[in-house]
């Protein structure tokens, strides 16, 4: 099983459209990009899991993450307890 396994995917069945979750709470502090960050590797050293690296995507825009992760970049992270609630739902 690879890694990505559990990562949500949001569909529609009939036009797979992506249900964009909104977060509402977030941590303090802001990950500022550094050289050689991947956002599955920042959900690991913030959350302890890698697989939460679509929660952070979502809530800084980043549709996609080779092309629009800089360095410098501010990120916000979303509250662990949001981003429970929506596996929750799936």
């Amino acid at each position: 099983m690879g890694r990505f396994a559990k990562t949500p995917v949001f569909s529609d069945e009939a036009y797979a459209l992506w249900e964009r979750p909104v977060f509402e709470k977030f941590l303090p502090e802001v990950w500022t990009v550094r050289e050689g960050d991947m956002l599955d590797l920042i959900a690991y050293e913030v959350y302890g899991k890698h697989e939460w690296w679509w929660a952070i995507a979502v809530a800084n825009n980043i549709l996609n993450p080779l092309r629009d992760l800089k360095v410098g970049m501010k990120l916000k992270l979303p509250d662990p307890s949001e981003i429970e609630r929506f596996e929750e739902r799936w």
